[in-house]
């Protein structure tokens, strides 16, 4: 190994141990390495820093329901407003492959891929109120040590700083994450495997949700034809709640914050791979079973199927089904059914059209750790279930249908600078409610149910600079 291999190898451990990321937020440009321009050499780095200005307008940024059932004067339905996105970013890498073939010195692969990626979304409703502007920062770092060797050692961190509306406030969350994943493969890579472990813990503006994640994880892959693998994978989540506690809302009251802790372990198979050079397709089954503490278990299936065809080098589109069962804030689990449709053209070698369809059904699972508001002027109302201040007796658990429609498109004028456009109509049809306490205009505060049930049309334009 040369001396300057080590020395990345060493510096890439450091930043392992004391650097942490998240998950991507915002504009899905943010992610896309493929859209990064030419970069800026430094040293063995690379280094890509960009920004992306957008106006809009967006008819319900706070995700709120025309009804009304609480008859509070204060209370404030959906309401449009034009805003303003800002949302710079850097990323930042070893060399890539080409970066290595035009310096002079020989080409091989290098002891460490490192990549990370640091950006922040400021965006600005001009309306009035409290929480008319959204932040999201993230930072992450992936490494992977002795990349396309029989071993190998990949590993994340994650740390984001969020406060985005939920409907009718604004929501912060500091997501904490870190994992690491060795993998060994045969010559060739036609047999590969890989265990990992990942860390995570999220800390909500609500303590009641703060809760602690651990996954355990085993992945195995038989490639048995060229570019198409066989696969078994296997999961095993711990989540809790370190913060169980009791709220005052001001409202003559207490909000009573039990939590149900769950142990989650998930086995699936499946396919993976080409049936011809223009169709591919992912193919998987299994089933999840959630133990529950202080609840009932939970057991069931899952499945996924995507169909991707690209029939020109300038043309894709993939169609997929799934049927989940994941861990929730309400109600511990809900089962997600959905499907939805993508496709992408590239037009000239300088423009980009982007179009998504998805519909999703969302059933959540029954609550024993209720969430309760308990007035002397009001009935006990139960957050987690349907109804009224005046008839909270409904025990059905929440059930939602949420369709998304998306169409996005870019123009690169230069190798440095696009304009972009986002169109997006989302619609939550759903027979909950929830509890929202709001600040009138004496001065008091009054608890009302607001419906879950929302709908949303949102339009950015503006121009992004990347190098």
């Amino acid at each position: 190994m040369r001396s300057r291999d080590r020395f990345w190898l060493g510096l890439g451990l450091v930043g392992l141990l004391l650097a942490p990321t998240t998950p991507a937020l915002g504009q899905a440009w943010l992610q896309a390495r493929d859209e990064e321009g030419a970069g800026i050499r430094a040293g063995d780095f690379e280094l890509h820093p960009g920004i992306g200005v957008l106006g809009g307008y967006e008819s319900n940024p706070f995700f709120r329901d025309d009804n009304d059932p609480s008859g509070v004067d204060d209370q404030v339905g959906p309401e449009g407003a034009a805003s303003l996105r800002v949302s710079p970013h850097i990323d930042f890498s070893t060399l890539s492959t080409r970066r290595r073939q035009e310096g002079d010195e020989e080409v091989q692969l290098p002891a460490i891929d490192f990549r990370g990626g640091l950006s922040y979304i400021f965006t600005k409703f001009f309306i009035e109120g409290d929480g008319t502007a959204t932040h999201e920062g993230r930072l992450d770092l992936n490494e992977t040590f002795l990349p396309e060797r029989p071993f190998s050692l990949a590993m994340v961190q994650e740390l984001s700083r969020s406060r985005i509306p939920v409907q009718g406030a604004s929501q912060a969350n500091t997501h904490v994450g870190a994992g690491i994943t060795p993998q060994l493969s045969t010559p060739g890579g036609l047999l590969k495997g890989r265990m990992g472990y990942k860390f995570a813990f999220d800390d909500f503006t609500d303590s009641a949700n703060n809760n602690l994640n651990h996954l355990f994880m085993e992945h195995l892959s038989w490639e048995f034809l060229p570019k198409t693998a066989l696969f078994e994978e296997i999961e095993v989540g711990l989540q809790s709640f370190p913060n169980v506690e009791a709220s005052d809302f001001g409202v003559g009251g207490t909000v009573s914050t039990d939590k149900n802790d769950i142990t989650r372990v998930t086995g699936r198979g499946g396919v993976n791979g080409a049936l011809t050079k223009q169709i591919a397709m992912t193919l998987s089954a299994g089933i999840t079973s959630a133990f529950v503490d202080g609840a009932d278990d939970n057991k069931a299936p899952i499945a996924q199927a995507q169909l991707r065809w690209r029939p020109t080098p300038t043309y894709r589109m993939s169609v997929e089904g799934s049927y989940s069962n994941q861990n929730a804030l309400q109600g511990n689990t809900v089962t997600r059914i959905g499907g939805g449709l993508k496709a992408e053209l590239t037009v000239g070698g300088a423009g980009v059209l982007r179009a998504l369809g998805k519909l999703e059904s969302m059933r959540y699972g029954d609550d024993v750790a209720q969430l309760t508001l308990r007035r002397d002027e009001v009935p006990t109302v139960d957050m987690f279930r349907s109804g009224s201040l005046a008839d909270a007796a409904s025990t059905d658990p929440r059930s939602d249908l949420k369709v998304t429609l998306e169409a996005s498109g870019e123009y690169r004028f230069a190798t440095w600078l696009a304009m972009t456009l986002e169109l997006s109509y989302v619609v939550n049809s759903s027979d909950y409610h929830f509890v929202n306490v709001l600040e009138l205009s004496d001065g008091t505060r009054e608890a009302v149910l607001n419906s879950a049930a929302y709908e949303n049309l949102r339009f950015y334009a503006g121009l992004r600079a990347f190098l």
